[in-house]
C-alpha cells in the first residue's frame, strides 16, 4: 500500500481487495498493455536477445506512467527499494526524467503519451520566472512541498532541455496547437534561461544555491548547461518561427549563435587536449576527464580538430567497458569504479554516448558501445535496467535503482535515432530513415512507424554486395529519405525504385558511407535495392559479459580507409583474445600488426598481434592493424 492517508479506506481492506480481484486486475492490466504494444514501433532482428530488451524497453515506459490524485499523472524515475534512511527509489516525479521518458514515447510511436508529459510539466512551472521544477514527491500533494522543501526548483539546466524536447515533439508530431496553446509558458521559459546569461561570454552561469546538471561538483559555469544553451535557443527560434513571433526568434537565433562562438575558448583544454568540465565557484577550471557532455560534440561545439581528439579519446578502454560508458576515464585522478559519479557506467550516459557516435559518423564504436547494453536487461527482472554498474565489473553499483525509467527509455531511443538513423519533421511531410548495418543484422524488420500521416513498415535486407529495402505505408504519402549504411571504399552504386534506376548520392566519411536517395513514399508497397561493388565491412565481436566479470573486448579507437589499405586503431587487453572479422569481395594481400584467419571467399578473422607491455589502465594498450587489399 502507497498511500493511505487519514481517513482513508483501511489499507488491510484494500490490500485485501486487490487480492480477491487479482485475476480480474491482471486482465485489465493485460488489456491495457496490449492496446500500447499495439500502438509501439516495432523492432525485429535475427538476434533474439536485442529483440527481446527492445520489446521489454517499451513495456518499462508503459510501466512507468503513475497517476497520483492529488498530483496527476506522469512517468516516475523508476521502481526501487528505500533501503536503511533513505526514500523508495526512484518512484518520485521527475522533469528531467520525464522528458527523458517521453523522447522515447514520441520516438515509439506514442505521441499524446509524450504531451501528457509535456503539460504535466508545464503544470508545475515557476509562474514568477518560468523555471522548470526537478522533482514532486508522491507525498507533495499533503505538504508545503514548495514552500517547506528546496527540491522543487533546484536545477537550472532543466529548463533549457525542456526547450530542447519541445521542439522536439513539434517536430516528430507537428502539433502547432500545442504550441500555441503554451506559448506564454514556453516564451516565460526561455526568458529564464536568458536571464542566466553572463554578459560577457554569453554563456550561463549558475545561480548562487542552484544548481546545473552536476549535484556532486558545485560550479559556477557548466559545460553540459552551456551546450544545452545553444541548443535550446535553436530550438526555441524553431518554434517561435513556426508559431509567428519573428522577432523572438530572431533574438534566440543571436543569442544561440553567440553562445556557440565562445563555447570552445571557454572549455578547451590545450594542455590536455580534452575538454573543460566546467568552473568552481571560486572560478577554477575543473579539468577531469569526465566523458559528458556530449550535447557539446551534438552541436559541433570543438573545432573539427578537437572533436576527432574527443572521439578518439572516448572511445577508448579508459572511457569504455563491455557493459558501457565510463563517466570518469579510469586513468583519471579522482577516478573511483564504485563512485555513483566519477567512475561508474551509467546506462543513460552511455546510450547518449553511442547515439553521438552514430550521429559523427562512427558507426562501429557507436555499436560496440550502445550494444553493452544489451546485457542490462537480463540482470534483474525482464526487461528492468539498472541505474549504474560499477567502473571495474559487470555488476550494479551499490546505490543503484534496479529499475530506472530513464535507462531502458535511452535505450530504446538510441536504437530508434541511431542505429536505425530513424527521424521524423513532421511540420515538413519527411522521413529519414538512415539504417546501420551490425553483426547478425542481415534481415530488420519495422513496424507501425508512425511519421506525419504516413504509418509505414520497413524490410532492410544486407546481402553481399546489395541491399533490399521493401517499404510499406498504410498511411497518406510522404517524402523519405533513405539512406542505408554500405561498405566503406564501395563503388559503383547503383539503386532501383520499384524497376527504376533512380538518382543516388554516395556520402562518404572517414569511417562511413552511405547510399542516399530521396522519393515520395506513396500508400502501398515499395521495392528499393541498392547495388555495389567492393568495399569493405568490419565486425567486432559483442561483448557478453557475465556476472562479476572484467572489461576485456577489444575497443575501436579509428577507422580510416585510404584507397585499397584499412586502419584500424584499437585498445586491446593483454592476453585477451582481440580480433575482428572483416567481410569484402576483395582479397587480402597483407597483414601488419596481425594475421590472417580465411573462412570463406569473402570473410576473414584478424586477430591483433600481442602488444608490449600495456600503456593504459587496466592492462589495455593500443594497437594498430593495417591491411592491405587487392581487387581480385
Amino acid at each position: 500500500v502507497a498511500l493511505a492517508p487519514p481517513g482513508g479506506p483501511d489499507p488491510q481492506a484494500v490490500t485485501n481487495e486487490f487480492v480477491q480481484q487479482a485475476a480480474r486486475l491482471t486482465e485489465i492490466s493485460a488489456e491495457s498493455l496490449g492496446k500500447w504494444k499495439a500502438d509501439s514501433l516495432s523492432i525485429t532482428t535475427p538476434d533474439k536477445q536485442m529483440n527481446r530488451a527492445l520489446a521489454w524497453a517499451d513495456t518499462d515506459l508503459y510501466q512507468a506512467w503513475a497517476c497520483d490524485e492529488k498530483i496527476g499523472c506522469g512517468a516516475v524515475g523508476g521502481f526501487g527499494p528505500s533501503r536503511p534512511m533513505r526514500r523508495p527509489q526512484y518512484d518520485w516525479f521527475f522533469s528531467g526524467d520525464g522528458m527523458i521518458a517521453a523522447e522515447a514515447m514520441l520516438a515509439a510511436g506514442h505521441a499524446s503519451r509524450a504531451r501528457a508529459e509535456l503539460e504535466f510539466i508545464l503544470r508545475y512551472q515557476n509562474p514568477a520566472n518560468g523555471m522548470i521544477w526537478h522533482e514532486i514527491s508522491q507525498s507533495a500533494g499533503f505538504l508545503d512541498w514548495a514552500g517547506k522543501y528546496p527540491y522543487l526548483f533546484a536545477h537550472v539546466d532543466l529548463t533549457f532541455q525542456f526547450l530542447s524536447f519541445v521542439a522536439r515533439y513539434y517536430a516528430a508530431s507537428g502539433d502547432l496547437p500545442f504550441l500555441n496553446s503554451h506559448w506564454p509558458a514556453i516564451h516565460k521559459a526561455f526568458h529564464f534561461c536568458q536571464s542566466l546569461n553572463f554578459p560577457r561570454t554569453g554563456l550561463p552561469l549558475i545561480p548562487a544555491g542552484k544548481l546545473g546538471a552536476d549535484e556532486q561538483d558545485r560550479m559556477s559555469e557548466d559545460a553540459g548547461l552551456s551546450a544545452s544553451c545553444v541548443n535550446a535557443a535553436q530550438s526555441y527560434a524553431q518554434l517561435a518561427r513556426a508559431s509567428g513571433h519573428v522577432q523572438e526568434a530572431e533574438s534566440a537565433t543571436r543569442m544561440g549563435q553567440r553562445a556557440r562562438v565562445t563555447f570552445a575558448s571557454r572549455y578547451w583544454n590545450n594542455v590536455e587536449h580534452f575538454w573543460i568540465n566546467g568552473y568552481s565557484i571560486s572560478g577554477r577550471a575543473m579539468t577531469g576527464r569526465r566523458s559528458g557532455p556530449t550535447a557539446a560534440l551534438n552541436e559541433h561545439l570543438l573545432s573539427s580538430s578537437h572533436e576527432d581528439e574527443m572521439f578518439d579519446a572516448l572511445a577508448g578502454a579508459a572511457f569504455q567497458t563491455d557493459w558501457g560508458t565510463r563517466s570518469l576515464a579510469a586513468d583519471s585522478p579522482g577516478y573511483d569504479p564504485n563512485s555513483y559519479s566519477k567512475g561508474s557506467v551509467s546506462a543513460l550516459h552511455t546510450a547518449e554516448t553511442a547515439t553521438a557516435f552514430w550521429a559523427a559518423h562512427r558507426p562501429l564504436q557507436a555499436w560496440q558501445i550502445w550494444s553493452g547494453l544489451l546485457p542490462w536487461s537480463t540482470m534483474d527482472s525482464p526487461g528492468y535496467m539498472d541505474e549504474v554498474l560499477t567502473g571495474t565489473i559487470f555488476q550494479p553499483q551499490v546505490e543503484s535503482v534496479p529499475q530506472q525509467t530513464w535507462s531502458s527509455a535511452s535505450f530504446l531511443s538510441a536504437t530508434i535515432h541511431g542505429l536505425l538513423g530513424i527521424a521524423v519533421d513532421a511540420p515538413a511531410n519527411h522521413l529519414t530513415l538512415a539504417p546501420h548495418r551490425f553483426p547478425g543484422a542481415e534481415l530488420v524488420k519495422i513496424a507501425h512507424l508512425r511519421a506525419a500521416g504516413a504509418l509505414v513498415s520497413a524490410s532492410l535486407q544486407w546481402n553481399g554486395e546489395s541491399i533490399q529495402a521493401t517499404l510499406t505505408n498504410e498511411g497518406e504519402p510522404i517524402h523519405v529519405e533513405l539512406a542505408p549504411e554500405i561498405p566503406l571504399g564501395a563503388s559503383q552504386v547503383l539503386v532501383d525504385l520499384n524497376g527504376k534506376r533512380t538518382a543516388v548520392a554516395v556520402r562518404t566519411w572517414d569511417e562511413e558511407q552511405q547510399a542516399q536517395i530521396d522519393f515520395v513514399l506513396p500508400h502501398g508497397v515499395t521495392l528499393c535495392r541498392f547495388q555495389f561493388t567492393g568495399g569493405v565491412w568490419i565486425e567486432v565481436p559483442r561483448a557478453t559479459p557475465q556476472p562479476g566479470a572484467a572489461s576485456r573486448e577489444l575497443r575501436i579507437r579509428q577507422v580510416i580507409l585510404h584507397g585499397m589499405e584499412l586502419a584500424v586503431k584499437a585498445d586491446i587487453r593483454d592476453g585477451a583474445d582481440s580480433s575482428l572479422m572483416v567481410e569484402t569481395p576483395w582479397r587480402i594481400a597483407a597483414v601488419e600488426g596481425g594475421s590472417t584467419t580465411v573462412l570463406s571467399p569473402t570473410r576473414a578473422q584478424i586477430q591483433f598481434a600481442p602488444t608490449a607491455a600495456p600503456s593504459q589502465t587496466e592492462k589495455f594498450a593500443t594497437a594498430t592493424l593495417r591491411i592491405r587489399f587487392q581487387q581480385r
